[in-house]
């Protein structure tokens, strides 16, 4: 392990914790414990170890997705050999890696590729119960795109969170037991990925505060997704008007996608943020209030107490773009996106919209979209649509 990686492990988990002396014990609750539960101690060595080790194991798994390798071994030691992976977790990881080169051969069959990845491991909580020790925190990599069709941008990005498990033997070597993913990994289609999140983690997408009636679709209608051989008009070819600030929405969502604004609320744990997120960005790019009863798709705004329907929830925020303020027209073809556009999707097209996901960045007539829920950074095109597979997509010009 590059010790500059490790030190960073160390540097995240002294900031996150609260440490007593260079020498004393981190007082940290158990993970998952109740209110009352009893402290245990981890000292800040060993912290240091699991959690770069916890790291380490991250950043070989992104090692898959990037150049040719066909390398299938997951490691068997991690931190310098001083922490072990156990038969279940290797064959985990191996399935896993496997799937993601899989991925990448396809990822090069519509010309898309990374020649390296760079991951940090921010650490909120480290528990201990007897001979076991878990460490919760937040894994955040970023691929470097490989210039294939030489337009790329320089890098995509996702974030998700873990829970990490180590057990001690009797002779007091540790092996990391579980990587209990709570969401999705960036490395392989959204269902897929799915697939190896933990138990009953929420899944992606799901739409928070869901009126007791459902809302109506709207004027909107699903856009074609096949990649056309002539692009559609783009915002500033002086075909179409700058309505609003859309440098300023791309900027909003690429300065928050991972890092949560806490000037807002976040719904990431009742339902999901996508919408929130992308009201968020509409606004600072122009997008005005519009008061009224906060349960009536007509109006839109958020405060410090409350928000509508239509800020944080899916349905709701079409109803109020398309039907009642016209602020957002149907596009036909979700490869004519640009930035500041909303893309949003009914994963099992049953009338029912699940994502809200925008436009941050374009090039070479490929949008790649930022979002909330799971976080992801300049996504492509391409990707977002092996994520949701047959849905229908609904592609909005703001």
């Amino acid at each position: 392990m590059r010790r500059s990686k490790a030190m960073r492990a160390s540097a995240l988990l002294v900031s996150t914790l609260t440490l007593v002396t260079a020498e004393a014990a981190l007082h940290v609750p158990a993970a998952g414990a109740t209110t009352g539960s009893i402290d245990m101690q981890v000292d800040v060595a060993t912290a240091d170890i699991l959690a770069g080790a916890a790291e380490q194991s991250l950043e070989h798994r992104a090692t898959a997705i990037v150049g040719t390798s066909t390398a299938t071994m997951a490691p068997a030691a991690l931190a310098d050999g001083m922490v072990a992976v156990d038969a279940r977790q290797t064959a985990r990881e191996e399935t896993m890696a496997t799937a993601i080169r899989a991925h990448r051969s396809w990822l090069r069959s519509v010309g898309e590729g990374f020649t390296g990845a760079d991951t940090s491991l921010a650490v909120e909580r480290i528990g201990r119960s007897g001979d076991v020790v878990t460490i919760d925190a937040n894994e955040t990599t970023m691929l470097s795109y490989a210039k294939i069709r030489g337009d790329e941008p320089p890098t995509t990005g996702y974030a998700a969170r873990h829970t990490f498990v180590f057990r001690q033997d009797a002779a007091g070597r540790w092996q990391l037991t579980e990587d209990r993913q709570l969401e999705p990994t960036g490395l392989l289609p959204l269902r897929t990925a799915e697939t190896f999140v933990h138990g009953d983690a929420q899944k992606a997408g799901s739409p928070p505060a869901a009126p007791a009636a459902r809302v109506p679709m709207g004027t909107e209608t699903p856009a074609a997704t096949a990649r056309p051989a002539v692009m559609g008009p783009t915002k500033g070819s002086g075909m179409v008007a700058l309505a609003y600030n859309y440098g300023a929405m791309a900027t909003y969502l690429e300065r928050y996608w991972s890092s949560y604004n806490t000037a807002y609320r976040s719904f990431s744990d009742v339902g999901g943020d996508c919408t929130n997120f992308a009201s968020q960005a509409l606004r600072a790019g122009g997008w005005s209030d519009d008061l009224g009863w906060y349960r009536d798709s007509a109006n839109w705004w958020y405060n410090s107490a409350n928000e509508t329907w239509s800020w944080i929830n899916v349905n709701s925020w079409a109803s109020f773009a398309y039907s009642y303020s016209g602020r957002v027209t149907s596009l036909s073809n979700v490869w004519y996106m640009g930035i500041g556009d909303v893309l949003q999707v009914d994963g099992s097209r049953d009338g029912s919209k699940d994502h809200t996901m925008m436009v941050s960045y374009v090039s070479g007539g490929t949008p790649y979209l930022t979002y909330h829920t799971t976080n992801r950074y300049r996504r492509s095109m391409n990707q977002v649509l092996a994520d949701w597979g047959s849905a229908n997509y609904y592609a909005g010009r703001t």
